[in-house]
């Protein structure tokens, strides 16, 4: 870290991951202190409140957010909206500004990190663990710990180790993050099995194939690739029966087998859908279609929850935001030929699809992954080839002159 400011902001990121669900008062001090505070030296470093186009879009949502309280006929609702909003927008600047720099990008995936142990130790400390389970009620699930949560949390340091191991320079800590990326396959198997989260099976254990395969195997010659895949089928061969068992004999096993008419969150995002079709087009205001829900829940849904609260204003700006990023990877990647910006790019895709099964955009933490990618990836291009152009045409301009003398 360049500064003692940097170090603050890190601290104070450090600070409020650890203690998020593991104490509600020091979790008070970090939301309405540590996390204000970070902002504040953040904002004196940047010097102005928007420092990306994705925050600059992000804010943009935040304040139709709170626009749209006026129409809202639940205040309640509306406060705690806002509450969120604040948070998620404190955090969010935080990564915006500091992940600008290559070097303070490694702390701050590290925070996640510190997030992710919490919850681990959350768990365990509180009885959530449980192997065998006989319904929704053994799940990894709590009023401060939901299960998805859990598993995106897990989505999360899969793509943030990845890209953590790239930024070390350490050898010793390079080789270590790399073995830790490996062990999150069996991790995430677990995480599956404990949470009954089928997105994992779903979404998880693809990633982590197509990471393998972009770290390992992408650039390996042939005889690598064929010692990876006799040592994968090795592996594969000893542990899939138990794998199998386990799964079998799971809760995980009960909800794939249900229908997708029978799961509640398929009945949700289209009672939110009807809501903001009911009150087209500015939807029902701030927070306030969990007063119209048929069970009065929340959609699990980020498109659905957006359309419902703030119309089709909101939902247009979200899905800008995520096109936005999509649209910036993929042409870097066609300019570049940089296969990071395809990382980049598949963290966005599984980011927009896991936006179907849990509302992110007003969770301080999970919005925040998302911006600090974002941010990381225009930190990469600008040091890494607006540089280096930079450099090349300083260099043409010296080399003209000398010709010129």
């Amino acid at each position: 870290m360049k500064s003692i400011k940097d170090f603050i902001i890190i601290a104070c990121l450090f600070f409020a991951a650890a203690v998020s669900i593991n104490s509600d008062a020091l979790n008070t001090i970090a939301l309405y202190v540590a996390i204000p505070f970070a902002f504040v030296l953040s904002y004196l470093s940047v010097g102005k409140i928007s420092p990306n186009k994705y925050e600059a879009i992000l804010i943009s949502i935040f304040i139709w957010d709170c626009i749209s309280s006026l129409w809202a006929e639940y205040p309640a609702s509306v406060s705690r909206e806002l509450h969120r909003i604040l948070g998620a927008f404190l955090l969010t600047y935080i990564m915006a500004a500091n992940a600008k720099s290559i070097k303070m990008c490694k702390y701050l995936y590290l925070t996640f990190f510190v997030l992710y142990l919490g919850a681990w130790y959350y768990s365990y400390t509180n009885s959530l663990i449980a192997v065998e389970m006989t319904s929704d009620a053994d799940r990894l699930n709590d009023d401060k710990l939901n299960a998805n949560t859990m598993a995106y949390y897990t989505f999360y340091i899969t793509t943030g180790v990845y890209l953590l191991s790239d930024l070390i320079r350490t050898k010793k800590w390079k080789s270590i993050c790399k073995l830790f990326f490996l062990a999150m396959l069996p991790i995430s198997f677990f995480v599956a099995i404990v949470t009954a989260s089928r997105q994992v099976l779903i979404i998880q254990i693809p990633l982590m194939a197509f990471l393998i395969y972009e770290r390992y195997l992408k650039e390996a010659n042939l005889r690598t690739r064929i010692v990876f895949l006799l040592s994968a089928i090795i592996v594969i061969v000893l542990v899939m029966p138990r794998v199998i068992e386990t799964y079998d004999n799971s809760y995980l096993a009960v909800r794939s087998k249900k229908e997708l008419e029978q799961d509640s969150r398929w009945f949700l995002m289209w009672d939110a859908i009807k809501v903001g079709y009911d009150h087209f087009p500015l939807g029902v205001g701030a927070g306030n279609y969990i007063n119209y829900s048929f069970n009065r829940h929340f959609s699990h849904c980020s498109y659905a929850e957006l359309f419902a609260n703030n119309g089709i204003v909101g939902l247009y700006l979200y899905c800008y935001l995520l096109f936005s990023f999509f649209k910036t990877q993929w042409k870097r990647y066609r300019e570049t030929v940089d296969r990071k910006f395809v990382v980049f790019f598949v963290f966005g895709v599984i980011y927009a699809i896991d936006q179907l099964f849990y509302v992110f955009y007003i969770d301080l933490w999970l919005i925040g992954f998302f911006i600090l990618v974002a941010t990381h990836s225009d930190a990469y291009y600008n040091d890494l080839y607006i540089s280096n152009q930079t450099s090349s045409a300083s260099l043409l301009k010296n080399q003209n002159k000398i010709r010129k003398h």
